[in-house]
């Protein structure tokens, strides 16, 4: 039993999308609430190409962001970084380099010279304002709040490729182009992809995508056709099979 184009009733580790729909027969969704975004495309063709999307090379920066501690471990338990996902990461990149207990500042340095960068940790929204959860540098503060305020700043480098591995990271209020939200931020900021999930991730649906994401960019995929095969990847396995589970990615 699932909920209308949301999560399965038995899972309660996240929220599926706020929007409601139904799977028609040929694998077109027809939504309860409308989103012209969405309605009429058929399922295989959501989560990706929203942007023009190319393949990425040059060094990658894989940000583990998953430990917050303090009182916000309550919340937002531990997210290790699985070590499959930096394994492909490492085989479809020449050099990958792990920042742990990012603050913002090591966020905005890395976002402006890094070829790609892949966010791994907890993500917030709040009405149509989108964030990431970064460690405080005092074990008994909360987490830091970054988002599109602090990439205001950011001039254009040389990213090619944003990930932002979180809960609600390309959440806007159904606008992935809401100037508030994190999607928006990063192209602006001269990203040239941008791969984010509008709802809750799932951990391990998550991890199978990237895997896959990763292993066919190693192949010499470009990053749309990456994203779809990972999309049909976590399609084709019975425990996720679900669209909650894959039709929330989406390149931008």
């Amino acid at each position: 039993m699932h909920e209308p184009f949301g999560r399965p009733v038995a899972d309660h580790r996240c929220r599926g999308p706020s929007a409601g729909g139904l799977l028609l027969p040929g694998g077109v969704v027809e939504l309860l609430e409308a989103d012209p975004m969405l309605a009429g495309l058929p399922w295989r063709a959501l989560g990706v190409r929203m942007g023009a999307a190319r393949k990425v090379g040059g060094s990658a920066v894989l940000i583990d962001a998953g430990r917050l501690g303090g009182a916000a471990h309550r919340l937002y338990p531990p997210l290790p970084v699985p070590e499959t996902v930096q394994r492909a990461m490492e085989a479809a990149f020449p050099a990958v380099r792990l920042v742990a207990r990012p603050g913002a500042q090591d966020m905005m340095q890395v976002l402006a010279t890094a070829d790609a960068v892949h966010f791994h940790g907890h993500g917030t929204v709040r009405g149509t304002v989108a964030s990431l959860l970064l460690p405080s540098a005092k074990e008994e503060d909360p987490p830091y709040h970054f988002g599109s305020w602090d990439l205001a700043g950011l001039r254009p480098g040389r990213l090619s490729l944003a990930v932002i591995s979180a809960c609600h990271g390309g959440a806007g209020g159904g606008d992935p182009w809401n100037p508030r939200g994190l999607v928006r931020a990063l192209k602006a900021a001269g990203a040239k992809n941008v791969l984010a999930n509008e709802w809750s991730v799932d951990s391990l649906a998550g991890s199978r995508f990237f895997e896959r994401f990763y292993g066919q960019m190693a192949r010499g995929m470009d990053v749309a056709d990456a994203v779809e095969s990972a999309a049909a990847g976590l399609r084709s396995h019975p425990d996720t099979s679900h669209p909650y589970y894959w039709a929330g990615w989406r390149i931008y």
